[in-house]
């Protein structure tokens, strides 16, 4: 046991955090949890939650002083989005890199008048919150509809059975349509048929119809980074090897169908 006392802030970074979990580790320590968001070409800071105030645990919270951030279009990134509305998030500021060493060819796509194009997607409130929701290569479009890997992830992480989770989707072509799945790593001991019941009701409680996940595969582990993260690279990369062979007309696990 640690005496905990002094401590009144705790901040993290490198990926949000699930709302119950938050909530939990400040119910354990006693502390104010904040959350900010940056990446290595904006030195790494962009946004923060504020000090002050109530608690805004589904935000990334605030851009910093001198900071300007922008929501844009997915298409072409030439109009701003209004608040509510999804986009890549930009970013301007003295604190930007100037450019990738020796790689001029790719700090033009990704430099433009100043701006940074994150390739983050995102949205911020109406009173300038931000609001991370993925990565622009990571959309998946099921029913003609844009799905977010991102938010099913966060729903299904929300229950307190669940320890890691990864949406992913899976085409069929039979109906010329992409299926939902998710990965989901339960909790030791927990019945995984009732597990999936719940999650599922949680799914339609919170989530669109379009990105309700068709099918719940739960493992004993997925592989984690060295910051103890999902490696969403590798377990993409095992799917896609998955399909691959279902395309090839070989046999794979009954779950990945």
């Amino acid at each position: 046991k640690h005496d905990l006392t002094s401590l009144t802030t705790c901040s993290s970074g490198g990926a949000h955090i699930p709302v119950p979990l938050m909530k939990q580790f400040e119910k354990l320590c006693g502390a104010r949890m904040y959350q900010g968001y940056g990446l290595t070409e904006s030195g790494p800071t962009v946004a923060a939650t504020p000090v002050e105030g109530d608690p805004v645990y589904e935000s990334t919270g605030l851009p910093y002083p001198d900071t300007e951030v922008k929501i844009m279009d997915l298409q072409l990134g030439e109009i701003e989005m209004k608040a509510g509305e999804k986009g890549e998030i930009i970013v301007r500021g003295p604190q930007l890199m100037k450019g990738y060493l020796d790689d001029p060819e790719t700090t033009l796509k990704v430099m433009k008048e100043g701006w940074l194009y994150t390739g983050d997607i995102g949205y911020r409130d109406p009173r300038g919150y931000l609001y991370i929701i993925g990565r622009k290569n990571e959309r998946i479009v099921a029913a003609g509809h844009t799905v977010w890997p991102t938010l099913v992830e966060e729903v299904l992480a929300g229950h307190s059975d669940v320890v890691h989770a990864v949406a992913f989707g899976v085409p069929d072509p039979l109906r010329c349509n992409t299926d939902i799945r998710a990965i989901v790593v339960p909790r030791e001991g927990v019945d995984r048929a009732s597990l999936e019941k719940k999650l599922l009701a949680l799914c339609r409680d919170h989530l669109e119809e379009y990105e309700i996940p068709t099918k719940i595969i739960f493992r004993n582990s997925l592989p984690l980074t060295l910051l103890g993260k999902v490696d969403r690279k590798k377990v993409i990369e095992e799917i896609d090897a998955m399909i691959e062979r279902l395309i090839q007309g070989e046999d794979i696990p009954e779950e990945y169908r």
